[in-house]
C-alpha cells in the first residue's frame, strides 16, 4: 500500500467523504424530482427552501420539465467552505439533451441541504431555454468565428451519436475512425466525458501520450473524482516518466476507490519499472483477482513473465488477454514473438498481421514479420516488409543490419555490404555488422548465399 503521511490523509480523506456526500445528496434530490417525489425533494432542502416549497406549484412545473428523462449530472466543480457547498455542472436528459446546473448547499444537523429554491432548482423545473447548446467551459472548443457550433454535424449526428459510433469502432479495432468519431462527438459538446474518456484510451494505445493525457485531464476538469481518468493519466505520465505527478494520480485513486483492480495494475506499472518484478506480478494478479476480465492485467503479467525465464505462462496470459481484447495489438505482438521462438512461423506471422490490421504503421510488427519471413525462407516478402520499416523508421539502427543479411542470402553483395556499413555506423559497439562485413570480404569469389 503507498505510504502517506498520516494528517494529510485524515484531511484527504475527510475532504472526499463530503464532497462525496454532498452529490450525493444532489443526485438523490435530482432523482426524487424525476420521479415527481414530493417528500423525499422536500427532505432534500435547507430548512429556509423548505419553507417556500409549494408542492402543487412544483407538481405542475416537473409535469413540462425535462427533469422527467434525468440520465446523469456531471460536476464541472465542486466548492466547501464554512459549511456551505456550491456544485457546478450539467444535467443530461434520456434523449441526449444537457442543461447548466449551479446548486448550492448548507450543512444543517450533519446533513447537506440544496439551497436557493429560487435559482438552480427553479431552473430545473422550468426545462431548458430555446435553442440552447450543451454546457462547456471550453471556450476554445466550443465556439468557432461564427458563435457556438451547431448540435449536430453536417449529416445530422449529435454528439451521442458520433459518440456510440466511435465505440463501435474501437471495439472492433478500428482506432483511427474511432477517434474521428470521438473528435466529432466533443467537438458537438465539450462536456461529452465518455467521449473524452474513450479518445483518450485510444490514444493511449497508440502511443500518442500527449494526447492522451489532455483527453483524460479534460474528464477531470469535468468531473474531478473519476477514478477511470485519475488511473489513466497516472498510466500516461508513468509511461512518460513523470513518477511523482504519476503517483499524485495513484493517491487519489487509492483514496477514492482502494479496491480498484486499475489502481494495483497501475502499481504493478510502477513496480516493475523500477525492476522488482515480484511485487509487480503480486499487483497485477490483485488485480486480476479484483477484476479477472482485465485485458491489460493480463498482458503485462505476461511481460513480467518473459522477464522472469517463463514463456510458456506468458503465452497463457497473453491468449487470456487476446480472449477479452481481440484486437490487442501489444498482446498480438509480444505472442508472436514467442511462437516464432519456439518455431510457430506460421502462427507468428498470423499474430504480426493481426497486430497490422489495427495499427498498420507499426513499425516493429513490419520488422517481426519481416524477420520471420526472412526465417522462413521467404526473401522477397521479408525485403517487402523491411522497405516499410525503412521508410517508417528510417533511423532504427536493426532494420540496415536485417537488410543486409536479406541481400546477402540473396546474393546481391554490393547492397549487402552498402546496409552493414551503415549498420556499422549507426551501432559502432555491435559486433555484428563487422562482422558481416568481414564475411562478405572474405567470400570466394562467384559464392552467394550464406557460409
Amino acid at each position: 500500500m503507498i505510504a502517506l503521511a498520516a494528517l494529510p490523509v485524515l484531511f484527504i480523506a475527510f475532504a472526499v467523504y463530503q464532497m462525496w456526500r454532498m452529490t450525493s445528496a444532489a443526485k438523490a434530490f435530482l432523482n426524487a424530482a424525476k420521479w415527481h417525489n414530493m417528500g423525499k425533494m422536500r427532505d432534500y432542502l435547507s430548512a429556509e427552501s423548505e419553507r417556500s416549497f409549494d408542492a402543487q406549484e412544483w407538481e405542475e412545473s416537473l409535469l413540462r420539465s425535462p427533469i422527467q428523462e434525468f440520465k446523469e449530472v456531471r460536476w464541472l466543480s465542486r466548492e466547501i467552505a464554512n459549511n456551505q457547498g456550491q456544485l457546478k455542472g450539467w444535467i443530461l436528459t434520456e434523449d441526449g439533451r444537457s442543461t447548466p446546473i449551479s446548486m448550492t448547499f448548507a450543512k444543517e444537523n450533519g446533513r447537506w441541504k440544496v439551497c436557493s429554491p429560487q435559482g438552480s432548482i427553479a431552473r430545473i423545473a422550468g426545462g431548458f431555454a430555446e435553442g440552447e447548446q450543451p454546457y462547456s467551459n471550453f471556450s476554445s472548443l466550443s465556439q468557432s468565428a461564427g458563435g457556438f457550433l451547431p448540435a449536430t454535424t453536417a449529416h445530422g449526428a449529435t454528439a451521442e451519436e458520433h459518440w456510440e459510433r466511435g465505440l463501435a469502432l474501437h471495439k472492433e479495432g478500428e482506432w483511427t475512425a474511432a477517434i474521428a468519431e470521438y473528435r466529432a462527438a466533443v467537438l458537438l459538446n465539450p462536456a461529452h466525458i465518455p467521449a473524452h474518456g474513450n479518445l483518450g484510451e485510444v490514444l493511449q494505445t497508440m502511443g500518442d501520450l500527449e494526447g492522451a493525457a489532455t483527453e483524460f485531464r479534460a474528464v477531470l476538469h469535468l468531473s474531478p473524482d473519476d477514478v477511470r481518468a485519475h488511473n489513466r493519466l497516472g498510466a500516461v505520465l508513468l509511461a512518460q516518466g513523470d513518477r511523482m505527478g504519476a503517483m499524485a494520480e495513484f493517491r487519489l485513486v487509492e483514496q477514492l476507490d482502494p479496491n480498484n483492480a486499475l489502481l494495483h495494475m497501475n502499481l504493478g506499472l510502477m513496480l516493475h519499472k523500477d525492476g522488482d518484478l515480484k511485487s509487480a506480478m503480486t499487483e497485477y494478479r490483485t488485480a486480476l483477482r479484483l477484476d479477472p476480465n482485465s485485458d491489460e492485467a493480463h498482458y503485462n503479467l505476461g511481460v513480467a513473465l518473459i522477464e522472469k525465464g517463463d514463456p510458456e505462462n506468458a503465452m497463457l496470459e497473453f491468449r487470456a488477454a487476446l480472449r477479452l481484447n481481440p484486437h490487442y495489438p501489444a498482446a498480438h505482438g509480444n505472442l508472436g514473438i514467442l511462437l516464432r521462438n519456439k518455431g510457430d512461423m506460421a502462427g507468428a506471422i498470423a499474430e504480426f498481421h493481426a497486430v497490422l490490421r489495427t495499427t498498420p504503421n507499426d513499425f516493429l510488427a513490419h520488422f517481426n514479420l519481416g524477420a520471420t519471413l526472412h526465417a522462413q525462407g521467404n526473401l522477397e516478402a521479408a525485403l517487402a516488409e523491411y522497405s516499410i520499416v525503412l521508410r517508417l523508421a528510417p533511423h532504427h539502427p536493426e532494420i540496415y543490419y536485417a537488410l543486409g543479411l536479406v541481400f546477402e542470402a540473396k546474393g546481391e553483395m554490393p547492397p549487402a555490404l552498402e546496409h552493414f556499413r551503415h549498420a556499422e555506423r549507426l551501432m559502432p559497439t555491435d559486433p555484428r555488422p563487422k562482422a558481416a562485413i568481414e564475411r562478405i570480404a572474405h567470400r570466394p569469389s562467384g559464392k552467394t548465399g550464406f557460409r
